[in-house]
C-alpha cells in the first residue's frame, strides 16, 4: 500500500494539480520552470534541509517540496531499524510537445504527488527512469535515535567544479 502524507502537511511548487492550490503555483508554466531548474543543476534531486529537519525541504527533478514536520513522513512507517532509508518517489506524466507534469493530486485528504518508500539497510533502492524520479532522503541512525539526511543527497556547493552556475567562483564576500 502506498504511503502518502496528508495534503495539509505538504507544500509543492510548481504544480497545478492541487485541490487547494497556491496561486503562485499556477502563475508560471510548470514544465518551463522545472526545465529551467533541471538545466541549472546536474542532479535529479537534493535535500535542502540540513541540521533542522523541520520543515523538511527537498527538490526532486525540479519540484520543490516542503513538509512542515518530518514526523509526517516518518510516522508513515510502523517500525525502523538502523540504516533504514526513506526515499521520495515522484511520477511524471507526458504532456503535449514533449513536456512533463508532476502526476498525482489531492485525493481524500492525501497528496499523492510523492510517494515515500522505506528501504531496509542493504535492501534494494527504488531507481529512477523516464517516468519515475527517486531520491534517498533520510536515513535512521539508531545510535543517536534520529533521522539524518543521506550524505549523498545533501545539497553541496563546490567552487572547484567547472561548469557550476556561477562558473566555479563561490565567494564568501558580497
Amino acid at each position: 500500500m502506498p504511503n502518502y502524507v496528508n495534503s495539509d502537511n505538504i507544500y509543492v511548487y510548481p504544480t497545478a494539480r492541487r485541490g487547494a492550490y497556491y496561486p503562485e503555483s499556477r502563475l508560471l508554466l510548470e514544465s518551463g520552470l522545472v526545465g529551467l531548474v533541471n538545466k541549472l543543476i546536474d542532479r535529479e534531486g537534493f535535500v535542502i534541509s540540513d541540521q533542522s529537519l523541520n520543515p523538511f525541504e527537498f527538490n526532486i527533478f525540479g519540484y520543490y517540496f516542503k513538509i512542515s514536520n518530518l514526523s509526517y513522513v516518518t510516522s508513515l512507517f510502523d517500525s525502523v531499524s538502523d540504516g533504514d532509508v526513506i526515499y521520495g518517489k515522484i511520477t511524471l506524466d507526458d504532456m503535449l510537445w514533449g513536456t512533463v507534469e508532476l502526476s498525482g493530486q489531492d485525493d481524500s485528504g492525501k497528496y499523492q504527488g510523492i510517494e515515500f518508500i522505506k528501504v531496509a539497510s542493504g535492501g534494494t533502492a527504488p531507481t529512477s527512469d523516464e517516468t519515475h524520479k527517486c531520491l534517498a532522503l533520510i536515513q535512521y541512525d539508531s545510535a543517536n535515535t534520529q533521522w539524518v539526511v543521506v550524505p549523498s543527497s545533501k545539497i553541496k556547493f563546490d567552487g572547484s567544479i567547472a561548469g557550476t552556475i556561477d562558473g566555479g567562483t563561490v565567494t564568501t564576500t558580497p
